[in-house]
């Protein structure tokens, strides 16, 4: 409501003195709720009038890496993971400081911008907040989570894709840790993804550390193995 008057102000522009002109105007928000509805929207003085709308996304990967070079590879994609390649918070990144200290800084210390973001875009974007910040809460600890009705018990899956028919699937797992990933992780991932009843089923696990002789053994058509370095 605070900007109903710039709005209306720059409809009289536009319909009256820059059609005219060579005039061109950029109007920017990053509040997709306020541009669609207080600037786009069916009851603002500029509907109808906009010639052009682009949506920025952020930053793939291979760009979000140049603004910190002095990082290796792995600093690199747990930066652009707590980032997700937006440009404003890969600013706000020290890149002559440890990364950790960085993470310290920037998400957990109470005075700094981040630490309330998601609780401010939550707030700025949705009407019920608290449903959608359970869900993420939820969604941190893992992508897919589930009764397991054949072992009747809980159990998750970092992620899953299917097809547009939902005939075949993927399921994948991510370890991020210091040691190889052994057959084991393979075989009870593999187990979960029992209680799904695709016709065809392919998995893909993902490992800091590499794979395990055994582990190795084990790929093939359906399962793929995918190792940290092989990403770059």
């Amino acid at each position: 409501m605070c900007c109903r008057p710039l709005s209306s102000l720059l409809q009289q522009f536009i319909d009256n003195k820059f059609k005219q002109t060579n005039i061109f105007i950029i109007l920017c928000g990053s509040s997709m709720s306020f541009m669609e509805n207080q600037v786009l929207g069916y009851q603002s003085p500029l509907y109808g009038r906009r010639t052009g709308q682009f949506k920025l996304e952020p930053f793939e990967f291979d760009v979000s890496r140049q603004y910190h070079k002095k990082f290796d590879n792995q600093e690199q994609a747990i930066l652009y993971g707590i980032t997700g390649g937006v440009p404003q918070y890969l600013e706000l990144m020290n890149g002559d400081k440890p990364l950790r200290h960085n993470i310290i800084h920037s998400f957990f210390t109470p005075d700094t911008m981040l630490f309330e973001e998601p609780a401010n875009l939550l707030k700025q974007e949705l009407r019920e907040p608290q449903v959608y910040n359970d869900i993420i809460t939820a969604i941190a600890c893992g992508r897919w989570w589930g009764a397991n009705p054949l072992r009747k018990e809980e159990q998750e899956i970092d992620l899953i894709a299917f097809d547009d028919r939902d005939t075949q699937a993927l399921f994948c797992e991510c370890k991020w840790t210091n040691e190889k990933v052994h057959e084991g992780v393979i075989k009870a991932l593999v187990d979960k993804c029992r209680m799904f009843g695709h016709e065809k089923k392919h998995y893909c696990l993902f490992s800091r550390s590499g794979f395990t002789a055994a582990a190795q053994r084990m790929a093939g058509d359906e399962i793929r193995l995918v190792c940290f370095d092989d990403m770059f």
